[in-house]
């Protein structure tokens, strides 16, 4: 799932639902404000687990073999 680009977005319901049915939030944002938001909190309290990874998109590339 992409990240909500505003706080205002991550608090909507949609955003709430999805995460709150997931198993796992995988961050992959140079932001971590979503991290302490009280949309992470109840996903959080709803048995999600949260993957932070903050390495640059250009590290994350070289990461896989691409042809």
């Amino acid at each position: 799932m992409a990240f909500p680009k505003d706080m205002k977005t991550l608090n909507s319901k949609a955003i709430l639902n999805t995460w709150k049915s997931a198993d796992m939030i995988v961050g992959m944002t140079t932001s971590i404000a979503w991290l302490y938001s009280n949309t992470h909190n109840e996903a959080l309290a709803a048995g999600d687990r949260t993957l932070m990874i903050e390495e640059p998109v250009e590290v994350l590339r070289r990461m896989f073999h691409c042809e």
